[in-house]
Order: C-alpha cells, then sequence, then structure tokens
C-alpha cells in the first residue's frame, strides 16, 4: 500500500527524515514540526490534544522507499511535500475513505493544485487559493547597519505587549495563538528589537529545528512603527544568534504578494530557494 500511516511520532520521524532532509529548505516547516511531534509526544500521534495525521507515501517499486510525505496538525493545514501523481491520489482515496477533516492545505504549487483540483471534483466543495509563498534560506548576515535600539529576549512581562502582534500576525485561532506565543517566550526564542529607552519596537521568534538551522517566523513590526528598519534589525540580530549558536542556515518564509519584505530580506542574506502555495478547503 503507498498510504503508510504512522501513530508513532519517532517512528514517523525516522521513516521519513532521509526523504526530507534531502531538500532541507523546502522542507524545513515539515522537517522541524516532527521534530516537535517526536520531542513533545514521542509515542503517540497527537498535536497538543488534537490527534494528528502522519502519512509516509512509498514508492510503488520499492516499498521500503519514501516518495512523499504528508502531515497535519490540527487546527493548521495538511502540509504536503513534493510526490508523484499515482501516491497524491491514494492519499487524496485514504483521507476520503477515512473521513478526515481538511481545512486547507500547504505545499509545493503543483503538489497543492493538484490536490485542490481533486477536492473541487466533488460535489458541493470548493478550494481556494489563500497566498504564494516563497521559502528564503540564510548563511551569512549581510545586514552590518542596524536601526537605534538592541536586540534582547522576550520576557513573561512582554506577553500584555506581544500578544496583540502574534495575533495579529498569526491569523488563526486566538487561543492557538497564545498557546504557541506563550510556549515561544517559554522557550526563550522570541527575541524584541528594543528602544534605548527599552521600549519594544519590533518581534521576530524561532522555530522548527532541522539538522542544520532553524526557522525565523513571527516576524512583525506595529503599523505605526514601519519603514524604519525595525523589523529588519530584529531578523538580522536573531539570524546572527542562530548562525553563532553553530546552525548553517536559517529559513524563513515570505508572501509573494508583498514585494517590500521580499526585497529587505534579501537585503539581510536570504536567498530564495522554491515557491510553495496555501489554499483553504471548504
Amino acid at each position: 500500500m503507498a498510504v503508510m500511516l504512522f501513530a508513532d511520532a519517532r517512528a514517523f520521524q525516522h521513516a521519513v527524515t532521509p526523504f526530507l532532509q534531502a531538500a532541507e529548505a523546502e522542507y524545513n516547516l515539515l522537517i522541524g514540526l516532527i521534530d516537535q511531534l517526536a520531542r513533545r509526544w514521542p509515542d503517540r500521534c497527537m498535536y497538543n490534544d488534537q490527534p494528528a495525521l502522519m502519512a509516509g507515501l512509498m514508492d510503488d517499486q520499492d516499498p521500503s522507499r519514501v516518495a512523499g510525505v504528508a502531515l497535519m496538525t490540527p487546527p493548521h493545514k495538511l502540509i504536503l511535500s513534493r510526490m508523484p501523481a499515482a501516491q497524491l491520489a491514494q492519499l487524496f482515496d485514504t483521507l476520503g475513505s477515512a473521513a478526515i477533516l481538511v481545512p486547507g492545505i500547504n505545499g509545493p504549487d503543483e503538489v497543492v493544485q493538484d490536490f485542490a483540483s481533486r477536492w473541487r471534483a466533488r460535489a458541493g466543495r470548493s478550494a481556494t487559493l489563500q497566498r504564494g509563498m516563497r521559502i528564503y534560506q540564510l548563511d551569512r548576515v549581510l545586514l552590518a547597519q542596524r536601526s537605534p535600539g538592541r536586540l534582547r529576549l522576550a520576557q513573561a512581562a512582554d506577553l500584555p505587549v506581544i500578544m496583540p502582534w502574534a495575533e495579529d500576525f498569526d491569523r488563526t485561532t486566538a487561543s492557538a495563538c497564545r498557546t504557541h506565543i506563550e510556549q515561544l517566550v517559554r522557550d526563550q526564542q522570541v527575541y524584541l528589537w528594543q528602544s534605548t529607552a527599552g521600549v519594544p519596537l519590533a518581534m521576530a521568534g524561532w522555530m522548527g529545528r532541522t539538522q542544520n538551522g532553524g526557522r525565523i517566523g513571527n516576524v512583525y513590526t506595529p503599523p505605526g512603527l514601519r519603514e524604519q528598519g525595525f523589523g529588519s534589525s530584529v531578523v538580522a540580530g536573531l539570524s546572527q544568534i542562530l548562525l553563532d549558536q553553530g546552525r548553517r542556515f536559517c529559513f524563513l518564509y515570505t508572501e509573494l504578494h508583498n514585494p517590500t519584505s521580499n526585497h529587505i530580506y534579501q537585503v539581510i542574506g536570504y536567498r530564495p530557494i522554491c515557491d510553495c502555495q496555501e489554499w483553504h478547503l471548504s
């Protein structure tokens, strides 16, 4: 059978990591999430209190070889790797047979477009493109000039200030966003760029450990403080910290419709790797 469903996060990680690691930057989101599952819920198929979907798509000619990966951690979208059309079709049929709710999909353009087309073909279903994204990778910080101020770790006392920032950035349910940002702060993975007077001006976090890197996310500058270099400063500073800690790469996602952020990140030293898309499914 081409679709192998896993009930053990560590077994899933062991089975699919070699396939994902061959394209570490492209699959940094999958690698990081699987690492999180294996660390926090190693012997279960769970994400927080919800059942997760962990699927390996096996090669038709060699059933021991992974040809694709699918992961869903509710309430988030189904994340897909590249995979042959035959494996995608079998995954689609497996999800339908098991009546598994799929609120959306995230992955390489051609794969998610194929999935969306199959979804639309079912009566009463619709699929809507939400956004196109680009994955970037950095191995050296180029931005030398920073805005006035300094980088510092966010503390629990900062949550009343940064929680509204995180909610505006995240766009998911408020409770899921609060849980996420609180955990990142506890794990010392959120940084602030603050003014010389100590006022927080912008934030960025990191997550998604991979073998050689980590993903920058939750980059946010309040509307009244934008276009002053605070976002660039916090991202450049955090990226340098991750490199100084021994990581070879930093990754991040941008929205394709935002040419400003795409340009800014390239000035910092990020280089485009590939594009992907997010779709909402009815």
